[in-house]
């Protein structure tokens, strides 16, 4: 058979049955592997003859060409029709083609792992598109490693909901191929999800059960993952103001990474056990930890998070009256705030709460009190609803000691209603029992006595959470 013009109509005839028949994905895969061999883009493959995207339609096997878009790509790839109509010599010719699509879906799936390994997540998008349009020729555990990998794709652009769809996917598929790698990884993906949507106690539980996994399993790899699911379970804890539990669980996570973490993740682990100190009460341990924090991201120089440990520092030297340290470090992070290539209002202004602080504990209210109009101004750029609730919780607290009842009430409410829905218990917890305080202080005994109930409660429902958690 030829592309001629003198090709005997019969011939031509039997060309057209045999193409009208043809396995569309083997015929693009023939088109695809020839358009390679000639070293040709499909854009300029397609030109003058239909689009690219025509052409790309045809090698992923979705549309079936006319006999004589086939002779017009023949011409041009310098190949008969004979190349992409022959029909497979044989069981092995068939086998051989079929090996080698699915081995090329499988290194697609492989360089989908990578390109997230490598946070490519658009590089990530691409290849998960070219497995699912072959998903049918894999096996079952092929099928939720795919799943899996596009829940892990959602975590990563912080699509939690979609991540969870994704995740139960690939746990229906795991049930038919087991792999006691990917179940780990998969309930690590759960909690993570479930964690960007500050779903605490159900990202504890996927949590503990990776880490109930990964602590039964005997492969190298999956023990390898056995320190970062111990932090997240710590991070977990520490919100849920189990702060023996998180304290336990960032210690181990440090002994099993040993020599092999990296700094950024030392720091991590190092703030989460400043945190749980801290609420402990224990601010020498807290400021300790606080330190090594520091040490790691001077020697890395990262300015952010310099920045943090040093105002995180700071509130903890004004918490134990320690007013020139505090200032010293909060002068600083104020600097790394005003000089960064990317200023970040919210850390700025957070620096600007804790030199207000330091003030009113020192009694310079007045001084205080301009510190902290000057953080409000600009808070309007600040989304991050911890450091609002503390900037108006700051307010209130200044504006009470003031005098000012009225404007101390108003930012009470305001903290109020933007932590209340957060669920960040800890730091609605505190706002509560301030204002028991407060209005303590100006004789209202009974409703002082309402909000440290609360107090109470809030840290009371979180405890009971943990225990029936552990049950």
């Amino acid at each position: 058979m030829t592309t001629s013009a003198t090709t005997p109509a019969t011939d031509v005839s039997e060309d057209r049955r045999t193409l009208y028949n043809m396995d569309l994905e083997v015929l693009g895969d023939r088109l695809r592997r020839a358009r390679l061999e000639k070293k040709v883009s499909q854009r300029d493959l397609s030109a003058g003859l239909f689009t690219s995207a025509y052409l790309s339609s045809l090698e992923l096997g979705k549309t079936r060409p006319t006999y004589d878009t086939l002779i017009n790509l023949a011409q041009r790839l310098d190949k008969s029709t004979d190349y992409f109509l022959r029909q497979a010599s044989g069981m092995a010719t068939e086998m051989d083609e079929e090996q080698v699509r699915i081995l090329e879906i499988r290194l697609a799936l492989l360089s989908a792992h990578t390109a997230l390994e490598e946070l490519a997540d658009d590089r990530a998008e691409k290849a998960l598109q070219q497995v699912g349009l072959h998903l049918a020729r894999l096996t079952a555990s092929e099928k939720a490693r795919y799943y899996y990998l596009r829940g892990r794709y959602f975590n990563m652009r912080e699509d939690p909901a979609s991540a969870l769809a994704e995740l139960e996917q690939a746990r229906k598929f795991l049930a038919e191929g087991y792999d006691a790698e990917l179940e780990v990884l998969i309930e690590y993906g759960l909690g993570t999800a479930h964690y960007t949507q500050r779903r605490i106690m159900p990202a504890l539980t996927h949590f503990l059960a990776a880490y109930d996994l990964v602590s039964a399993a005997k492969e190298t790899m999956t023990i390898n993952l056995k320190w970062r699911v111990l932090l997240c379970v710590a991070n977990c804890y520490l919100l849920l103001n189990d702060w023996n539990q998180a304290i336990g669980s960032y210690k181990e996570a440090l002994d099993e990474a040993g020599t092999s973490l990296l700094p950024t993740r030392q720091a991590a682990i190092y703030w989460g056990l400043a945190s749980s100190y801290r609420e402990q009460g224990d601010f020498m341990r807290a400021a300790l930890n606080l330190g090594r924090c520091l040490q790691i991201y001077e020697e890395i120089e990262d300015q952010v998070q310099l920045l943090r440990t040093r105002n995180a520092l700071a509130q903890m030297y004004t918490e134990t009256g320690q007013y020139e340290s505090a200032e010293e470090q909060v002068n600083e992070a104020l600097r790394l705030a005003r000089t960064a290539a990317t200023p970040d209002q919210c850390d700025e202004m957070n620096a600007i709460v804790t030199l207000a602080k330091i003030r009113q504990k020192q009694t310079h209210l007045e001084e205080a009190h301009t510190l902290i109009e000057q953080a409000l101004s600009g808070s309007e750029n600040c989304n991050d609803v911890f450091r609002q609730g503390r900037l108006y919780r700051a307010v209130a607290e200044i504006q009470a000691d003031l005098g000012n009842r009225e404007a101390s009430e108003q930012f009470y409410q305001k903290a109020f209603e933007v932590l209340e829905p957060s669920g960040l218990a800890n730091s609605l917890a505190d706002i509560y029992h301030s204002y028991g305080q407060v209005l303590r202080n100006w004789g209202e005994v009974e409703r002082a006595f309402e909000y440290m109930e609360k107090a109470y409660k809030q840290r009371e429902r979180g405890r009971l959470d943990r225990e029936l958690e552990r049950r």
